[in-house]
């Protein structure tokens, strides 16, 4: 059977090694176009070209799109921090107690971090009382405020924590001079005194014991009732606030030999002090629960306290600071932050007797949460104390 006939257009290309025809038969002279081999080579050659071009353009165009979306996301980001920033600041200005007009005192304030609280809480518009041994140094931190804030109410006393007689003598000018007394701030400490031997204080205790324990808790009760009288009359709340450490983690209450006589080391009873304060703060808010008088207990964290560190040896100084530098000691401005937002935070106000590093409640060590050991702590502590 012989194959079907197929009608072929009138048209057609023909492609030879050699040649490319082009044949039409509207063409009255027939005529046929050749391209050769180097022809043939040019215009592939401009065609991979034409295509480069056109992959380039494209990688181009890819690679301008891809900046593009990076610089608005990073732009999106950015102002996305500086609203949640501005909100942050905006809701801490409604959050925070208004404390212009009252009363705050302050132990230790005549440097490092207590100077730093001071300056923060009298450009506050709050009334300061600065309790220091050394008065020509706080009269020298309230000058530097004055310059820079003349309507700052600053005004200084002298106390020594470590003996409770001039504990007592402050206490009695104050209640005379000050009606008012909102908030106080037992921010005043002694850190690794040296020697193998406890150095005693003028009533016989050890001494980081007398100043950051003994005075504190003395000061802190003589001072409670016109503090409650306060926070009634004028319908607030009364703050106490201990300054700690992270250290008390490491502390341990030796009940029958507080001074350490034959155990005595700086870190055990720096540890030991801070401890004892700690647990006397939570005891504080429970016994003084039905008032309304609130106690914190805030570790400002890490920080190059002049005060803590000036009783180390040179090399231990430099190297602490090294190792502060790489692990990232606050500056005592960061630091008394940390304590300021204890005093006018309003969301914190019905809680008592916590423990807060960082600005934040956090749990404290196993030892300041044992109720037993602190009420014998309270027990000695006020008969230590005469509160009797």
């Amino acid at each position: 059977m012989a194959p079907p006939f197929i009608n072929v257009p009138s048209s057609i290309q023909t492609f030879t090694p050699n040649t490319f025809s082009l044949m039409d038969n509207d063409d009255d002279d027939g005529s046929t176009y050749e391209i050769d081999h180097e022809s043939k080579y040019q215009f592939k050659t401009s065609a991979i070209i034409t295509c480069f071009h056109s992959l380039i353009d494209s990688n181009i165009l890819f690679i301008s799109l891809l900046l593009i979306t990076i610089i608005i996301s990073f732009t999106a980001l950015y102002y996305v921090i500086i609203v949640r920033i501005l909100l942050e600041k905006i809701r801490r200005d409604i959050d925070d107690d208004d404390i212009k007009g009252k009363t705050i005192i302050i132990t230790g304030a005549n440097q490092g971090i207590g100077a730093m609280v001071v300056r923060n809480l009298a450009n506050r518009g709050a009334r300061i009382i600065l309790l220091c041994r050394d008065m020509d140094k706080a009269h020298e931190i309230v000058n530097d405020i004055l310059m820079a804030n003349p309507i700052a109410e600053l005004s200084v006393h002298h106390i020594d924590l470590s003996s409770q007689a001039s504990i007592r003598v402050c206490v009695n000018e104050l209640l005379k001079l000050e009606p008012r007394i909102d908030c106080l701030i037992n921010c005043a400490s002694v850190a690794f005194i040296p020697g193998v031997e406890p150095t005693k204080s003028i009533d016989g205790y050890e001494l980081h014991m007398a100043i950051n324990y003994y005075g504190h808790f003395l000061l802190t009760f003589l001072l409670n009732e016109r503090m409650k009288q306060t926070a009634k009359q004028y319908e607030t709340i009364g703050k106490v606030i201990n300054v700690v450490s992270i250290l008390h983690r490491c502390g341990k209450i030796h009940m029958v030999n507080l001074n350490l006589d034959k155990s005595y080391t700086p870190f055990r009873a720096y540890s030991q002090s801070k401890l004892a304060l700690m647990m006397a703060g939570r005891e504080m808010a429970k016994q003084w629960k039905s008032s309304n008088i609130r106690v914190y207990n805030v570790d400002p964290g890490f920080s190059m306290t002049q005060s803590h560190y000036q009783n180390l040896y040179p090399a231990c100084r430099k190297i602490l600071t090294i190792f502060g530098w790489l692990i990232g000691f606050h500056s005592n401005t960061k630091a008394a932050e940390q304590i300021v937002r204890c005093v006018i935070d309003k969301q914190i106000v019905h809680q008592s007797g916590y423990y807060y590093r960082n600005g934040q409640h956090v749990t404290p060590s196993t030892r300041a949460l044992d109720d037993r050991m602190a009420q014998n702590l309270w027990a000695h502590t006020i008969t230590v104390c005469n509160l009797l």
